[in-house]
């Protein structure tokens, strides 16, 4: 049996063991002392009971998330259906809205007398119209988030109250980095997941029950192959009939060598990587974020 090596235990490596654990040898190597990648599932008490709560992976839909879906009805994971809606307070200006329903939207009502808010309602219309026109338009390519506002002569309001908070929350990074995220990027994310389609055209999300430690668990259970936490691959070099993975100082060789490792960390660890690798790979930006778990009603 040929020997294949993972570097990475997230849901894209874990997922690659499982489908192939039965056709090779697998060796999955992980930096982290746990497995499960962005899995992270915590108990919280709620009264008398304690509550899986998720701080990573919390929702997948059956439309943009084909492979998981699949996944998870193969290991028979439970799942159950949940909300995916948006809801905004602006400290500074006293602002709150949610999306998920008309009487929700006005959930503040003293908006409904609001011009400036009634402005922002009808520049979201106008996006929401828009963005279905512009996701394949080549002339927004290269354009951010503020420029593309200012390109369709949108309010701050529309930035403030809705782009921004929204971008902030997909894709966890501050407010203050979001009006310089590409447009490109948010229109199509945007147009796959029907954010522009109203209340009645959303897709309907779901949750693991049990959190979704539940399917790391499953898996892990099922499979034959060697996990190593806490074990960093340190480079990946390509030969002639083989691959070799350097990890903790020792090399080992490979038939094979998946990366299921973010694109950053992936190019670091390939030697001598191709024009196209690295063209594909070094686009991609990441960050730290600081997460809060809390319960004050206040602020929710």
């Amino acid at each position: 049996m040929k020997k294949l090596a993972i570097i990475g235990s997230g849901i894209a490596g874990l997922g690659c063991a499982y489908f192939l654990h039965k056709l090779f040898d697998i060796t999955i190597f992980e930096k982290n002392s746990y497995i499960g990648g962005h899995t992270n599932t915590i108990d919280v008490e709620e009264g008398n009971a304690r509550v899986a709560f998720d701080t990573g992976f919390m929702v997948f839909n059956h439309d943009t998330y084909p492979n998981l879906t699949r996944l998870f009805k193969e290991l028979n994971i439970p799942t159950r259906p949940t909300d995916m809606s948006i809801s905004v307070q602006n400290t500074d200006r006293g602002v709150e809205w949610c999306g998920s329903s008309l009487n929700q939207v006005f959930g503040q009502r003293k908006n409904v007398l609001s011009v400036k808010f009634w402005k922002m309602l009808n520049d979201l219309m106008r996006f929401s119209k828009q963005a279905e026109i512009d996701v394949n338009n080549s002339d927004f390519q290269n354009m951010t988030v503020a420029e593309y506002a200012a390109h369709h002569n949108y309010g701050p309001d529309l930035l403030d109250l809705y782009l921004i908070p929204m971008a902030s929350a997909v894709w966890s990074m501050p407010p203050s980095a979001t009006k310089s995220f590409p447009i490109s990027t948010l229109l199509r994310f945007f147009y796959n997941h029907r954010f522009n389609s109203g209340l009645s055209g959303h897709l309907q999300w779901f949750t693991v029950e049990g959190g979704a430690r539940t399917y790391v668990k499953e898996i892990t259970k099922l499979l034959d192959s060697e996990v190593r936490i806490s074990s960093a691959a340190e480079k990946v070099i390509r030969k002639e009939a083989k691959v070799s993975v350097y990890a903790n100082g020792v090399e080992e060789q490979f038939d094979v060598v998946i990366m299921a490792s973010h694109a950053d960390e992936t190019l670091k660890l390939l030697d001598a990587p191709t024009q196209l690798e690295e063209k594909l790979l070094k686009p991609f930006r990441y960050q730290s974020n600081l997460t809060q778990i809390h319960s004050d009603d206040t602020v929710m």
